[in-house]
């Protein structure tokens, strides 16, 4: 199913930009995902709540990545994935908190690593 925001992006027709939402959960995905990203330089990744601690491979499937727009929904996952994104080589080069439900203790992240 491809989200709205997705196909907007589309109708657009910027030049190198290849917009796709794929489900990097799925087992099935990672057989084929090289083939759809092998070229790519920049990553949108918003991961569920548990972020990317069930994803083996992440970074031998992105090694041509130079850089990542992360989302999160949970300050302590995204914790850890930095720390592993650093041990990779990453560095954070940008972070902004977002406090979308006021008087709750939910807040979004948004990051920008580079390679």
């Amino acid at each position: 199913m491809e989200l709205d925001a997705i196909r907007q992006l589309k109708t657009k027709h910027l030049p190198n930009v290849d917009a796709q939402s794929i489900d990097l959960f799925k087992p099935f995905v990672w057989k084929t995902i090289k083939k759809v990203i092998s070229d790519a330089d920049t990553l949108m990744l918003d991961p569920p709540r548990a972020g990317l601690k069930n994803m083996k491979g992440f970074f031998e499937y992105f090694c041509t990545l130079k850089t990542i727009y992360y989302i999160s929904c949970d300050p302590e996952s995204f914790a850890r994935d930095a720390w592993a994104f650093a041990q990779k080589g990453w560095t954070l080069t940008e972070i902004q908190l977002v406090d979308l439900f006021p008087h709750t203790p939910h807040v979004e992240t948004l990051a920008v690593l580079k390679k």
